[in-house]
């Protein structure tokens, strides 16, 4: 798969609140990579028992650093702002595409702050 869709960068979530404080988040970048946009359905379907919806499916050129729950933006960007749609990582397969046998990492995506 050619990752020319454009560059993401993805933010882990960190909590900076003192002991026994409601949480409070920062976000610091883990990553940035090109990307390219997969195929997906928009069924919502059960997770663990809980309901989760696909907004967007990408791949990138393998990085085990991206989890569950980080947060991606679809653009080149320095920091989380509100200029850009954010999105929640629901699902990172670290794999090897299978007719290249490049190591990829496909995440699936939802939309969290439009």
């Amino acid at each position: 798969m050619i990752l020319d869709s454009g560059i993401c960068t993805v933010f882990g979530k960190q909590n900076v609140a003192g002991a026994g404080r409601l949480a409070v988040f920062e976000y610091v970048q883990k990553a940035k990579s090109w990307y390219g946009v997969r195929s997906f359905s928009t069924v919502p379907r059960l997770q663990d028992r809980e309901e989760i919806s696909v907004s967007y499916s990408i791949r990138i050129l393998q990085n085990m650093c991206v989890n569950n729950h980080d947060v991606v933006i679809l653009d080149d960007v320095d920091a989380v702002d509100d200029q850009h749609t954010m999105y929640e990582v629901i699902r990172a397969f670290h794999g090897v595409e299978d007719f290249t046998g490049t190591p990829i990492t496909d995440i699936d995506l939802e939309v969290i702050r439009p």
